[in-house]
């Protein structure tokens, strides 16, 4: 315990605050670093007009915990956690309006878990389970106006199972199963009154 507190005073000793200009002498960015020009801390990013266009935490100049960005206009974009230069854990990104247009988990720098991604009027558009960055798990699509239009699952980043198939109005329209991306077995069609009737898709 003595030994990592006396590494921290050392390199806390050594840091010194660095600042980097644009031509015209406005402020680019600035925060702390140790020997060999490696950032650590908190390092603040700011657009040639002197807005803030990003906030990150470095640790031995690898990104390392939170960091937000932000469009010209100052406002939040994306909230992200960091981890030895990779996307870890939560990450929510924003519309210019400040609704929500995306959220969920990163795992090594891949999605991971659900995601959800949402219009600009709040409304969810889609949401999809992954593992390992690629689509495995519950998957389901949105009109702007909340209808569904789409219920599958995708495994190994393939399309598998049952999947339902909705016209703008809510009412199924095909409905039918994949195996590993490929449509198998029956497909049916169902006609605006309800009645189903079988399909055939040509590949």
């Amino acid at each position: 315990m003595l030994f990592i507190l006396s590494m921290l005073l050392t390199q806390l000793s050594f840091s010194q605050n660095s600042k980097k200009h644009y031509t015209d002498g406005q402020l680019k960015s600035q925060g702390d670093t140790l020997p060999g020009n490696r950032k650590e801390g908190l390092w603040m990013f700011f657009y040639p007009n002197g807005t803030i266009s990003a906030r990150e935490h470095y640790r031995n100049n690898l990104l390392h915990g939170k960091a937000e960005n932000y469009d010209f206009d100052g406002r939040l974009i994306s909230q992200e956690n960091w981890k030895a230069d990779l996307l870890s854990d939560s990450a929510f990104y924003y519309y210019p309006n400040g609704q929500i247009k995306k959220k969920g988990r990163y795992e090594n720098g891949l999605y991971e878990g659900m995601w959800k991604f949402y219009f600009e009027n709040g409304q969810l558009e889609r949401s999809l389970g992954y593992k390992l960055g690629l689509p495995d798990g519950p998957w389901q699509l949105f009109s702007r106006k909340g209808v569904m239009l789409q219920e599958g699952a995708y495994k190994n980043g393939l399309e598998e199972g049952e999947w339902r198939f909705f016209r703008n109005s809510g009412k199924l329209e095909y409905q039918g199963n994949y195996r590993k991306g490929k449509r198998i077995g029956e497909w049916f069609f169902f006609k605006k009154n309800g009645k189903k009737q079988p399909v055939t898709f040509h590949e």
